[in-house]
């Protein structure tokens, strides 16, 4: 089985579908997209549509739960934040917030006898990144169960 894994669209129409026409020229069987379809590009309803017909897995990244959460408490945030975030929930219609902030956290499954265990960021949250500075034990937590859902 050849898969194609997809990450951080953010919006990014025209990189989409230059990466969607390549990935269909290499019979690849199933494509995933591991979150963040959404936030600072200016086409999130079109990057969700084609992500939603030819994507077999879409996982909910950082900015797909941040951005559509409706925040009760946005006058809380900080101006600059506040008004990235009404931004970026302007563009994304309603059907469309309430598609990614179901999607789900991680997704599992055995590929030639391994379990294969796929995220956004970490198995623990989606907007922590892991670096090469990071201790052994932090690299470690990668390979440990998901707790999030």
């Amino acid at each position: 089985m050849r898969i194609a894994i997809i990450s951080d669209i953010h919006g990014n129409l025209e990189a989409l579908r230059a990466t969607i026409a390549d990935i269909q020229k290499r019979n690849v069987d199933k494509i995933i997209c591991l979150g963040d379809t959404i936030a600072k590009g200016i086409h999130p309803n079109e990057c969700i549509k084609i992500i939603r017909e030819t994507c077999d897995v879409v996982l909910r990244g950082n900015c797909d739960r941040h951005f559509s959460t409706l925040h009760e408490n946005l006058d809380t945030f900080p101006l600059e934040e506040k008004e990235r975030i009404k931004w970026n929930q302007s563009m994304v219609s309603e059907e469309n917030r309430k598609y990614l902030y179901n999607l789900p956290f991680s997704h599992e499954f055995y590929m030639s006898g391994s379990l294969v265990r796929l995220f956004h960021a970490t198995p623990e949250a989606d907007n922590i990144a892991v670096i090469n500075e990071d201790s052994i034990e932090a690299k470690y937590k990668m390979f440990l169960p998901s707790n999030y859902t």
